[in-house]
């Protein structure tokens, strides 16, 4: 029965950091698209020096958060955006 809960709480202590992850990963994508979205925004309204801070702020939140977004991320996906 002891390995029965051994096993158990593995398996809850994996699933709490998979939510986690989960949680994280969220939260920074988000951040990260609301970024953008003031890019887009800046620029459709003309102002492209704006637009174009909001788009180096993104990609230096990107680098700053690039390892984590490696392990989370498959490899292509990090990949594709590290290569534009």
């Amino acid at each position: 029965m002891r390995y029965f809960y051994i096993g158990l709480a593995i398996l809850l202590l994996c699933q709490a950091l998979c939510f986690t992850v989960t949680a994280v990963l969220d939260h920074y994508t988000e951040e990260a698209a609301s970024l953008l979205e003031q890019a887009a925004e800046r620029a459709d309204r003309g102002d492209f020096q704006a637009a174009a801070q909001l788009v180096a702020r993104t990609r230096d939140f990107w680098e700053q958060h690039h390892g984590f977004f490696g392990i989370a991320l498959r490899h292509a996906e990090s990949d594709t955006i590290n290569s534009t």
